[in-house]
């Protein structure tokens, strides 16, 4: 039988003031979120995917193992519930070469790991599967900006896709700008391309480019005083380059741009276990 009415209701019922009337209502798949339709075809026992990174028209999942033999269906619903997504992937394995990607399957839609992203402004353009992307770090990039001033000097020695030094170099300051990852270095070029910035590429690395940036001529004509902020955002290997800087704090000077006077910060990021923060 039907539930039971709430009081109020019942109320205005039994006062001849509503009337109650049954009828059935029928919803199908079109009427489900993604969540609710994932949960009726996934068995018991195995949890709903809570969430994806979205890259452009690319939903990007870290299934898991118990997940893998019905990843073609979750695939399906979510090209079906987002309108906006036209390729869905999940990783395969873990970063384990030293370009930081990873190997992954396409579970749905087309082929496709080429993918435009927007931040601040800035259109982004690479290929998912060739390069290292994480969105998860934008709020992080607009973090370390707002500390950096117009007349800095920006090296990111791990810069991926050119997101973080392109935001500098939007800002005024002059971007030097290093990946390992070959198809890297070229994302961060054809970027700065298609954003109309200027700043320079290197494809080496990262102890090599602070080698080359010794030898980069003096820093002239900037405002003083100049200061040159080093980006080293790869918290798995950043600690194993400090190293290369050793000299320059000893001796309290930088060694870049050929001994310049400037003042040098390092940004340096590292995994932490959270006993040791």
């Amino acid at each position: 039988g039907a539930p039971p009415l709430p009081e109020v209701a019942r109320r205005l019922v039994e006062s001849g003031v509503a009337e109650v009337e049954s009828y059935e209502l029928r919803l199908g798949y079109g009427q489900t979120t993604a969540e609710e339709a994932l949960q009726r075809i996934l068995p018991k026992g195995i949890d709903v995917p809570r969430g994806f990174e979205t890259v452009g028209h690319l939903a990007h999942f870290n299934l898991r193992d118990q997940q893998w033999p019905y990843r073609k269906s979750i695939g399906k619903i979510i090209l079906d519930k987002n309108p906006c997504i036209k390729t869905v992937v999940t990783k395969v394995g873990a970063l384990s070469n030293e370009f930081r990607t990873f190997d992954m399957e396409v579970i749905g839609g087309r082929d496709d790991t080429n993918v435009t992203v927007c931040e601040r402004g800035l259109k982004l353009q690479f290929d998912f599967r060739q390069v290292y992307w994480n969105s998860r770090l934008s709020e992080e990039r607009v973090r370390v900006l707002a500390n950096v001033a117009q007349q800095d000097i920006v090296c990111d020695l791990f810069a991926g896709v050119g997101a973080f030094a392109l935001l500098c170099a939007e800002q005024g300051c002059c971007v030097f700008a290093n990946d390992l990852n070959p198809a890297g270095a070229r994302a961060i070029q054809c970027n700065a391309d298609l954003n109309r910035l200027q700043l320079t590429v290197y494809n080496q690395c990262a102890r090599e480019c602070v080698r080359t940036l010794g030898s980069v001529a003096a820093l002239t004509g900037r405002s003083a005083p100049a200061r040159v902020h080093v980006i080293m955002n790869l918290p798995e290997l950043a600690l194993d380059f400090l190293d290369a800087f050793r000299d320059m704090v000893q001796e309290r000077r930088s060694a870049l741009f050929s001994g310049s006077a400037v003042e040098l910060a390092v940004h340096c990021y590292c995994f932490a276990r959270e006993k040791e923060r």
